[in-house]
Parts: C-alpha cells; sequence; structure tokens
C-alpha cells in the first residue's frame, strides 16, 4: 500500500540517488543482500 502511493515519484527519486526496495515478500536478512547486491 505505501508502495503504491510512492510508484508517482520513484523514478524522481531514482534520479537523485534513492536505493528505493519493496521489501514487502522479503526478510530482514534477503532485504539486506539485495541492498548490498545493488550498492557494489
Amino acid at each position: 500500500m505505501v508502495y503504491e502511493s510512492l510508484n508517482n515519484v520513484v523514478p524522481t527519486l531514482q534520479r537523485e540517488g534513492w536505493l528505493v526496495v519493496d521489501t514487502s515478500d522479503k526478510t530482514v536478512d534477503e532485504t539486506i543482500d539485495h541492498i548490498l547486491k545493488r550498492i557494489a
């Protein structure tokens, strides 16, 4: 639900350098792994 409201601004946030990660279906460890892979 929160991510639905962000859909319109995600492209802008990404252009500004934000890493937007939908963690709805991820555990904490999976989220951390995902982030580390994206910034490596």
